[in-house]
């Protein structure tokens, strides 16, 4: 019989990794719909809302959902020729988006102006995530060439916000795939790590904040993608168990429930007190009128 490597070695965190790699992997993926990515952009990029069906070009743009929209379509297999048009739209718009010091805006107003002064928050953030994933993935070497020369004009700006780093890391994991040696990309992952934090040693707790927020398991796979690409054992058993304990938390029933932005949750894979329960259940079901306020760690 075959020896199996311990979890907590190298070989056994790294075997975890690949068995939840194996796990993703789908015999037969259905088709894709991108109607209503199709039906939100028009000439500029994706309207930021709609009233159902109907996008509500009052609204304008953001450019957090512009970039979400170049992954989507970087992502897919076989793009059609629609699908690659608006990926060469949205990369414009990040073009625009961009400010000379690599900096990003936020928001394109529907009167084409655009809406504060350029920082390195989420949209920053997110932008690198997009550039990394088509400067990778792109279906064309123009996107895949314009994205990586992006990329490099802001993978060295950083900032000071988890989330921002989370996905920016999840970027430059990307560039690592194909580019493993790029330098900006590793130093960029070995800063997110200390920007995100060390999870506490309570079982009960094991995350890097006080509270849960939005994009959570971002937050984990950035530590995760960090672990493996910088060869860093601990950090990628910090990031598979931070995943591990969210997952837990958020399955109800064997449903996925993640939490709600604006809601955190005391989320526990220990068995958690009646109060830490009742908490989780109302970050699921808030009361109509009621403002949820994030539930803390236990303290």
């Amino acid at each position: 019989m075959n020896a199996q490597p311990l979890l907590g070695t190298s070989a056994g965190t790294r075997g975890r990794l690949d068995s939840l790699r194996n796990l993703m992997k789908i015999s037969s993926i259905p088709v894709v719909p991108f109607r209503h990515l199709q039906r939100l952009t028009d000439t500029i990029g994706v309207i930021e809302r709609a009233h159902g069906i109907v996008p509500r070009h009052g609204d304008g743009y953001r450019v957090d959902d512009v970039a979400r929209g170049l992954v989507v379509v970087c992502r897919e297999p076989s793009p059609s020729a629609e699908l690659i048009t608006l990926g060469r739209r949205y990369l414009y718009f990040l073009t625009q988006a961009q400010a000379a010091d690599g900096k990003f805006r936020g928001r394109l107003g529907d009167d084409r102006r655009w809406r504060g002064r350029p920082e390195a928050q989420d949209a920053w953030g997110r932008s690198l995530w997009a550039l990394g994933t088509a400067a990778a993935r792109g279906p064309t070497a123009g996107i895949r060439e314009e994205a990586r020369a992006l990329f490099d004009a802001s993978v060295g700006v950083g900032s000071p916000y988890p989330h921002s780093m989370a996905f920016a890391a999840l970027g430059a994991a990307e560039m690592l795939g194909r580019w493993p040696s790029h330098p900006g990309a590793l130093e960029l992952l070995a800063i997110t790590s200390t920007v995100i934090g060390e999870p506490t040693a309570d079982a009960s707790w094991p995350w890097p904040a006080p509270r849960l927020s939005y994009a959570n398991a971002a937050i984990a796979e950035a530590v995760i993608a960090a672990g493996e690409k910088l060869g860093r054992d601990q950090l990628l058993r910090n990031g598979l168990r931070m995943l591990g304990w969210l997952l837990a938390g958020e399955t109800r029933n064997g449903h996925l429930s993640v939490v709600p932005a604006g809601a955190g949750a005391a989320a526990r894979t220990a068995p958690a007190s009646t109060s830490t329960r009742s908490k989780w259940q109302r970050s699921r079901t808030p009361a109509r009128g009621r403002r949820r306020s994030p539930v803390t760690a236990p303290g």
